[in-house]
């Protein structure tokens, strides 16, 4: 949850930016923010297109990345080149990707389905479609393990 120091435009921006990846770019109509204080503020926004979100970001003016991987709602970059990706695959992929350590069916669960109650075997099908998806999208042979698995942590296979 936000904190209540964290300025409304940056709030903003991050509920609209992670509603657009969720949605393949649908605009909300309300952005409601919950603050860690348990306190709540609603802000209805006028009908439109969505934004550019990214158009007062630093990261814009690099992106894509030249090398290693991007993420932009709705897109992925890798080595230069962009792909499409939304909903819970781009946010599978890019928890993946950001965890150094690695991450478990439960940190997933927890950021991808905000902690909804989701079965283990689900998150691991839900893991496995988007390597078969990302295989066949960057060219891969079919047996690559594009995803590993070790001490209960996803990590990804350097390509």
């Amino acid at each position: 949850m936000p904190h209540r120091d964290k300025p409304i435009n940056e709030l903003l921006y991050d509920a609209l930016r992670i509603h657009s990846a969720r949605t393949s770019g649908r605009m909300p109509r309300k952005v409601v923010i919950h603050y860690d204080d348990g306190s709540t503020a609603s802000y209805v926004l006028p009908v439109g297109p969505l934004p550019d979100l990214d158009q007062h970001t630093p990261e814009q003016e690099k992106w894509p990345p030249v090398d290693g991987w991007g993420f932009r709602p709705g897109e992925f970059s890798l080595n230069g080149t962009i792909y499409r990706l939304g909903g819970r695959d781009w946010q599978i992929l890019r928890s993946i990707v950001e965890s150094s350590q690695g991450i478990t069916l439960a940190e997933l669960r927890k950021k991808v389905w905000d902690g909804y109650p989701v079965e283990d075997s689900s998150l691991r099908s839900a893991i496995s479609r988007l390597k078969k998806r990302l295989n066949e999208t960057l060219g891969l042979p079919e047996e690559f393990e594009l995803f590993t698995l070790s001490d209960g942590c996803y990590r990804i296979a350097p390509l």
